[in-house]
């Protein structure tokens, strides 16, 4: 599936210390969520992943091959999700009808590896914890310790009571370097 529908916008601060993207990612999940026969409570998580993965490709590798893994005890299972530049993006879920609480359960990890598509090289992986199901959450922190880059996730997949998506999308903040607090005080105000 691609972003044919849906769009991602990328900004630059003024000062040049920011990056920012934007996602609309809304028709990508609907067709994801009707694809995968995703219960309700999974595509929320599914759809924050497929989101979250799409815009840290373009952010951190965007000619590479970028796949996010999230291993948990919860009864959804494995869910997996693989970005190729463009970006195209598809995802699986071990047990897209879970239904059960919870979903990711208390304990996990998201592996994020990167694959070199325009040259030979060993693909680079990483792991991180999952702490309460929060996908924005555990990129950022995967961001910042393997990348040692300071940058912000906000995920959303709204699912309406009869299971349509109604919005999704993301949005990322990433300092480049030469940026200072002061900068980040402006941009949060």
């Amino acid at each position: 599936m691609t972003f044919q529908q849906d769009h991602i916008q990328r900004y630059m601060t003024p000062e040049g210390t920011f990056r920012i993207l934007t996602a609309d990612s809304t028709e990508l999940i609907r067709e994801a969520a009707k694809r995968s026969k995703v219960s309700t409570r999974v595509c929320e998580s599914f759809g924050r992943l497929l989101t979250g993965a799409a815009l840290m490709q373009l952010a951190q590798s965007p000619v590479d091959r970028v796949q996010c893994r999230v291993f948990h005890s919860g009864s959804a299972g494995l869910m997996l999700v693989d970005v190729w530049p463009g970006p195209k993006v598809r995802g699986r879920v071990a047990y897209p009808r879970a239904s059960t609480e919870p979903i990711f359960g208390n304990e996990g990890t998201v592996g994020v590896s990167r694959q070199p598509l325009m040259r030979k090289a060993m693909p680079y992986e990483s792991s991180i914890p999952l702490v309460d199901g929060d996908i924005g959450a555990a990129l950022q922190r995967f961001v910042l310790e393997s990348e040692q880059v300071l940058t912000m996730f906000s995920l959303v997949c709204v699912v309406s009571d009869d299971g349509g998506i109604e919005r999704a999308g993301g949005l990322l903040v990433q300092a480049l370097p030469g940026w200072e607090h002061e900068f980040a005080a402006s941009v949060m105000r």
